[in-house]
């Protein structure tokens, strides 16, 4: 069954001296039986037992168990040997004193993955003759006692083979024939192999003794047995000198004369002692190795065939992977904390501080702006609330710059928060959530600033009515009523056409702070139109109805100076002002310079409510979709680009010279983009746009009025007569074709109306006519000689260069485009793309650009109508605040931000702080948690260093590394859940701390939100830890033969 081949081992010492412990070492076991391995120290012995059971390694050699050779055999495999086949018994017992008699005896069952069979283990509890003592702890038991419980642990799982080092060195002398007589018992059915200095105990017991010195066996002996002859039925002989005489019998006379004979034989002077003590006998039998049935023992050379030997197929050997049940593991892991109290309480309370500071670091990497938002506004005055939906967008931003012919190229990239839009289909479905929010889509020409009145006097001394409208809005009749009553309509009626609309009674009172509307004069197709004034009736109450039907000059400046006139149907109402500004009624100053903080965050507050909406028809908002563009980046793309303006110096249209502004077609996409090819053709701006080449362009409306006015007035006949009334262009023209050229012209310089086709025919006439009639050599001369400073070139041509003639370098115009809106970046620029760039640096022009492409999942929806919502909550709750702000998360990834909140810019200037500290955070965080892994890491190593003698007996009973690991992993998880706890309520009240002090403070909201989430996240990292903490020095312990843990006991 085990067999050992060639074993060595060889041992270093302290002074560096190499001791072969093992020198070639080759034995065959039996089956059963009792082998005794004798030796004086040092002889090797204890080391061949340690080797053959797996509790080490050797240098070389084999172990060949059941026809299974080690050489095969993984780390965890001899572990598994142990678990399977071996049960150890020591000199110094190695029971665990943290379990009792009966768990200690368990404790090798549970390891082959079995459960505790109280009924085995009381059975051997019985046979070892300690019944009754399964509850017992250890330490309440003798020496011998002790031994017995190891005797029985090593029998519990019934193993074949039962290695003993030295089993009755420390005991007595009772106690120790107590333990071999057990043992020797066992070794009917067993294999027991016992390292012993005790020669008096190998004979008397041993089936075999091995006799080993300086590593290497010297003798190997059996016991034999020599059989008694008999003399007669009553007396025989045994060993040929000793007689066996049959005790109450009478003997005859020729059994007296064998007697006689052999006393005769004895040399002279000797003793011959007859007794019939039985006591004696007994004792005289056994010291002289005489067995019961009257056998002599007697010990020679061990041959083969006294070796019990079997066939093994040592592929169908198979190991027990032990299995350490967790709640033992956890018992010696708990047991570990009370071993070094103080260095835990410092652990504990360095790792306390570590982590408690990691969850209050955790708040701030994860701040949540909505938290800080909607706990500030719970229950306050605000119930009117704007609403944009941003999303972030990579910048991508691209530097060229030619000169000389030679390109440079710069790319970086960084992220931007870029404006979405809304579809009236996604205000509906916010408006069924639920929370009692009502929303308003609204657009807002400018994030900026207000819209102006240019009819209405900017003087006024009236704070408290200060605000201009911010925006316009389009809601229904059912929104106004649910939001503001049945009677929202304070005089007049609701507009119902594009240019009508109602006005809330806070822009009325503000009309009226600054004086009313003054009286207006402008041409219009070349005649005076008036707009009568109002002036509001000093000391009326309520509203004066006479403001009706009158007309407000609508402006803004900042969304590319759109102009409306707009007519007013009504005023209606908004509600009340919050009355956190009624200080402000009694307050006056210059609104132009005089204005103090509390005017300006009413004015900031405001212009996000329905007080400054101006309430106008669904035609305004359908004819007004430019406004759009202006604050949400221009694209219907995911990929939207601008240019940094580009100017190349150049020569177009008769010597007219200027620089260049170039531009890209991705730029100018959108619904106000018109483009005509050079035959006058109507065409899309998709195809115009797509459609262009490498060294094509297309040139904007701006530069078409000064070529209307050269063909006009190109020259076409000259009468020698009057040198100076010569015939031009526009002269010969017909009626109906000059009427289309006024048009264009007084679309151009007045913002006349156009006819259809005016364009189109103009441009068509342009195109076609002039190298006929502006390059013809009529007007040539006669610009030569009227103007000789004008040059007059090809027009489908932009020639580049100072000096520009037909053989510079050129672009072929292929069309015209206008930006009817003037609000796409870059409007106004020759249109071309990148490789026409390119090109043209290659030729020699020298300029850069700077191209930045933004670069996002959202992608703005065709339908798109709103740039912003506004919404009355009627109770401001912590849920339906919370949820307000975060409704607008989506897969595309837009999110809402909240305007003209000042609580809401606190919490986002928070919320920029934190982020650009998130990379501190997580160098701090990271610190901490390696500062506690140490912690943790010097703890646990202490920790396996006092419980070697349990790692050692572990190992020894069959535990694979994976089970020590179980037991330190336990010990550690206990610290960190102490620290995870007392730190989730530590980072809990530092937090509170914080935001006790921050609400008190000028920013007045919570900065931080410890939750659920971020107790999780301190206990994750308190494990994370202990786990990294942990898995080294266990990894290290677990790497050790279980020898090394022995001796170190």
């Amino acid at each position: 069954m085990l067999s050992v081949r060639d074993l060595t081992k060889s041992y270093k010492t302290k002074g560096g001296v190499v001791t072969k412990a093992l020198d070639g070492v080759s034995i065959d076991f039996p089956e059963r039986g009792m082998v005794f391995i004798l030796g004086k120290s040092g002889s090797g012995k204890s080391t061949l037992l340690n080797v053959t059971g797996g509790l080490d390694r050797p240098d070389s050699g084999e172990i060949i168990v059941k026809g299974k050779s080690s050489k095969d055999f993984s780390a965890s495999d001899f572990d598994s040997y142990r678990n399977t086949f071996i049960g150890f018994i020591f000199q110094e017992y190695n029971i665990l004193n943290e379990f009792n008699v009966e768990q200690n005896i368990a404790l090798a069952l549970q390891l082959q993955g079995k459960k505790n069979d109280k009924a085995a283990v009381n059975a051997l509890l019985e046979k070892v003759d300690l019944i009754g003592y399964g509850h017992r702890k250890p330490n309440t038991l003798s020496g011998g006692q002790k031994q017995r419980v190891a005797i029985a642990r090593a029998l519990i799982k019934d193993p074949e083979i039962i290695m003993a080092d030295e089993p009755t060195g420390a005991l007595d002398s009772k106690t120790g024939k107590d333990v071999m007589d057990t043992l020797k018992k066992l070794s009917e059915e067993k294999l027991v192999i016992i390292v012993s200095h005790d020669l008096d105990f190998a004979e008397q017991y041993g089936d075999r003794i091995v006799e080993m010195k300086d590593g290497k066996i010297i003798s190997d002996v059996t016991k034999n047995y020599a059989v008694a002859r008999d003399l007669s039925a009553n007396v025989s002989v045994i060993a040929n000198d000793t007689l066996r005489v049959r005790g109450g019998t009478r003997l005859s006379d020729a059994e007296l004369e064998n007697i006689r004979t052999l006393i005769e034989q004895a040399p002279a002077g000797s003793e011959t002692i007859i007794s019939s003590d039985e006591k004696k006998v007994e004792n005289f039998k056994r010291s002289n190795n005489i067995t019961a049935d009257g056998r002599s023992e007697y010990f020679a050379d061990t041959r083969p065939s006294d070796i019990e030997a079997r066939q093994y197929d040592g592929k169908s050997t198979r190991f027990i992977k032990s299995r350490l049940p967790f709640g033992h593991a956890l018992r010696m892991g708990a047991s570990g904390l009370k071993t070094k109290p103080v260095r835990l309480i410092l652990t504990i309370f360095i790792s306390l501080l570590a982590f408690g500071m990691f969850g209050v670091l955790s708040t701030m990497m994860m701040y949540d702006m909505n938290y800080s938002v909607a706990t500030a506004l719970e229950g306050q005055d605000y119930h009117t609330f704007m609403l944009r939906k941003n999303y972030d967008a990579v910048n991508k931003y691209t530097y060229v710059d030619y000169y000389g012919g030679e390109k440079n190229e710069n790319v970086s990239e960084d992220e931007r928060e870029m404006t979405a839009v809304f579809t009236a289909d996604e205000i509906e479905k916010y408006n069924n959530d639920g929370y009692g929010l009502d929303y308003a889509g609204c657009l807002i020409p400018s994030i900026y600033s207000s819209i102006e009145f240019d009819n209405v006097s900017y003087s006024g001394s009236d704070q408290y009515y200060s605000t201009m409208p911010s925006g316009y809005t389009d809601v229904s009749e059912e929104f106004m009523k649910r939001n503001f009553g049945d009677g929202y309509i304070l005089c007049g009626e609701a507009p119902q056409a594009a240019d009508e609309v109602a006005i809330s009674e806070y822009t009325y009172n503000v009309i009226v702070a600054r004086g009313g509307i003054d009286r207006w004069e402008e041409y219009i197709d070349g005649e005076p139109h008036v707009y009568p004034e109002f002036k509001p009736q000093e000391g009326m109450q309520g509203i004066d109805e006479n403001i009706l039907g009158k007309t407000l000059l609508v402006r803004d400046n900042y969304g590319g100076g759109i102009s409306d006139t707009l007519t007013i149907t009504g005023v209606y109402d908004t509600g009340e002002v919050p009355q956190k500004f009624d200080s402000l009624k009694e307050n006056s100053g210059s609104i132009g310079g005089g204005m103090n903080q509390d005017s300006y965050d009413m004015q900031s507050e405001m212009r996000t409510t329905f007080h400054c909406m101006m309430y106008v028809a669904p035609e305004f908002i359908d004819s007004h979709s430019a406004l759009l563009d202006y604050e949400t980046g221009y694209s219907n793309n995911s990929v939207y680009v601008e240019m940094s303006y580009s100017y190349i110096y150049r020569y177009l249209d008769g010597g007219y010279s200027n620089n260049m502004q170039a531009a890209l077609p991705e730029m100018m996409n959108g619904s106000d983009i018109r483009a005509y090819s050079t035959k006058g053709e109507d065409i899309t701006p998709t195809a115009a746009m797509d459609g262009l080449k490498k060294g094509e362009v297309l040139i904007p409306m701006d530069s078409l009025s000064s070529m209307v006015d050269n063909l006009l007035n190109s020259v076409v006949e000259v009468d020698t007569e009057d040198y100076y009334s010569p015939i031009r262009y526009m002269d010969k023209l017909p009626s109906d074709e000059m009427d289309r050229f006024e048009n264009v012209r007084d679309y151009f310089y007045n913002g006349g109306e156009l006819s259809d086709g005016d364009m189109e025919f103009v441009i068509g006439r342009i195109f076609d006519k002039w190298d006929e009639v502006v390059l013809s050599d009529i007007n040539v001369s006669y610009t030569e000689e009227n103007n000789p400073n004008m040059q007059l070139l090809p027009i489908d041509k932009i020639y580049l260069g100072s000096d520009a003639n037909e053989s510079s370098s050129t672009l072929k115009v292929v069309g015209v485009y206008e930006d009817k809106s003037s609000m796409h970046y870059g409007s106004g620029s020759y249109i071309m793309t990148t490789e026409t760039l390119d090109m043209l640096g290659e030729m020699g022009a020298n300029y850069n650009y700077g191209l930045s492409e933004y670069i996002s999942d959202y992608v703005r929806p065709a339908n798109a109508r709103y740039n912003a919502i506004v919404t009355n909550l009627e109770n401001n709750t912590y849920e339906a605040l919370m949820y307000m702000l975060s409704s607008g998360n989506g897969s595309d990834g837009t999110y809402f931000v909240m305007e003209g909140n000042e609580v809401y810019n606190n919490a986002s200037s928070s919320a920029m702080m934190f982020d650009d500290m998130s990379f501190v955070f997580t160098i701090i965080g990271a610190v901490l948690a390696a500062i506690s892994a140490l912690l943790l890491f010097n703890y646990i190593s202490v920790s396996i260093a006092d419980k070697r003698k349990e790692i050692g007996i572990l190992r020894a009973v069959g535990a694979r590394g994976s089970d020590v690991f179980k037991i330190f992993i336990s010990e550690s998880l206990m610290i960190a859940l102490i620290c995870g706890v007392l730190a989730i309520v530590a980072a809990a009240v530092v937090c509170f701390v914080i935001n006790t002090v921050t609400v008190s403070s000028a920013i007045a909201i919570r900065l931080l939100n410890f939750g659920f989430i971020n107790g999780l996240i301190v206990m994750g990292i308190a494990l994370a830890v202990a786990f990294i903490g942990t898995i080294l020095p266990v990894y290290f312990a677990a790497r050790k033969v279980p020898v090394e843990s022995i001796r170190a006991l």
